[in-house]
């Protein structure tokens, strides 16, 4: 794709199956400045960046945990918690969706 970038996104290796699987398909970052069509490598795959958005770790907890790769809310919450101990769940951050491109 004309005008994609590789960037570095790392993740927890209990996200290697729901990535594979196309059920964890978004990630909630503090600090990132990733674009559309922006692609990165993980778990030996490629995936592109296909939205982003901004959102609170409240507002995703609450409806998209399942998106995120979660098995509850409450899950979602904890892996937020463990990554970002004093960041407050109502600040805004970047809401990263993408989609696997290479099998």
């Amino acid at each position: 794709m004309s005008g994609s970038r590789t960037v570095k996104l790392p993740f927890f290796e209990r996200f290697r199956e729901p990535m594979l699987a196309g059920v964890k398909v978004c990630t909630l970052r503090r600090d990132s400045r990733v674009k559309v069509w922006d692609r990165f490598e993980t778990f030996g795959h490629v995936f592109e960046v296909t939205e982003v958005q901004m959102a609170t770790p409240d507002f995703v907890g609450r409806g998209f945990w399942k998106e995120e790769g979660c098995t509850s809310e409450d899950d979602f919450k904890a892996v937020w918690k463990k990554i970002h101990p004093r960041l407050s769940t109502e600040k805004y951050c970047r809401w990263i969706w993408f989609r696997r491109v290479s099998p």
